[in-house]
């Protein structure tokens, strides 16, 4: 088994993302790929919310938990060592994320299965393949550009590629004598 591949977002970074999805005292923030627990770590810090990260590496898990506790978050923040494919996550009101374009298209179907609609989603770089983000902001740490994209669920996660098909689909059989396909114009 490959190991994963871990990326650092920078604090300013991480605080640009949890005001982007306007995260309140009130929210759970989920952080899938927790890293050292930087995200965590600010929503409760920064923002007074409830956070939890999910980090497979237990190196990281390790060292987050020992940032939470320096950090004086311990009563708002913690980490859990698990792989989040395999993790509930249906109580969360914000999600970030910072991984890979195929984890993203992996996770699609999990968060459509347990995500409530209004649930915000932020990701670092990498939007998610299909869906429409609701908001773009770039953040500059340096001269270094880092691009996040905000989803809401039942705003942002519908496949206009699949409307599409549907689309075609629907009038490839239309089989009536009152409306021929060839008149219907429909420009994608």
């Amino acid at each position: 088994m490959t190991q994963p591949i871990c990326f650092k977002t920078p604090r300013k970074v991480a605080i640009e993302m949890l005001k982007l999805a306007e995260v309140k005292p009130d929210d759970l923030v989920y952080d899938l790929g927790a890293g050292d627990g930087e995200v965590i770590i600010t929503a409760a810090k920064e923002f007074g919310a409830k956070a939890i990260g999910i980090e497979i590496k237990k190196e990281l898990v390790s060292i987050a938990e020992k940032r939470i506790m320096e950090e004086g978050v311990s009563h708002l923040a913690k980490v859990i060592h698990g792989d989040f494919f395999e993790i509930n996550i249906s109580d969360a009101t914000v999600i970030t994320l910072y991984l890979l374009r195929k984890t993203h298209e992996l996770l699609k179907t999990k968060f459509e299965m347990e995500l409530k609609n209004g649930t915000r989603i932020v990701s670092h770089m990498i939007p998610i393949p299909g869906w429409e983000p609701i908001a773009i902001k770039t953040v500059y740490v340096g001269t270094n550009p880092h691009v996040i994209y905000l989803y809401v669920m039942g705003k942002s996660n519908f496949d206009i590629s699949e409307v599409k098909r549907a689309i075609r689909k629907a009038v490839a059989n239309l089989h009536t004598d009152d409306v021929h396909t060839e008149d219907l114009a429909i420009q994608f």
